[in-house]
């Protein structure tokens, strides 16, 4: 089993949370802090009682090498996944609208001869 799949056994999770290992690098922490991302550490009740109390660091945050426990709302994690389909959805929208724009110019460039054009990227209905 992996290291996160043990830790994620040994959590007393929390209604309403969602957990998982961040890394410890200063630029990733203010980014996990600004979506919303605790700490999670040896005096909270997830891990006051398990194994995991005993891994902390000297910031008594519960890490594993070079990553810590982070915790963040239920709500907030649906939110972040919202928004990360969203910019997904709007990438895929330009490229497939990015084809269909070539496939057109080579169709103009072509002429005549674009009856024999098979087009890679169909629109999806």
């Amino acid at each position: 089993m992996s290291l996160i799949h043990d830790i994620d056994k040994m959590v007393k999770k929390q209604p309403g949370k969602r957990y998982r290992l961040l890394r410890q690098d200063k630029d990733n922490m203010d980014s996990r802090q600004y979506q919303g991302y605790e700490v999670v550490t040896a005096s909270d009740p997830e891990v006051k009682g398990t194994p995991l109390e005993k891994g902390r660091n000297v910031d008594s945050h519960v890490s594993a090498g070079s990553l810590v426990l982070g915790r963040i709302s239920e709500t907030r994690a649906r939110e972040l996944e919202k928004a990360k389909d969203e910019k997904l959805e709007k990438r895929m929208r330009s490229i497939r609208e990015g084809y269909k724009l070539q496939g057109e110019t080579i169709k103009r460039k072509l002429g005549s001869l674009h009856k024999n054009f098979n087009v890679i990227v169909e629109e999806e209905k």
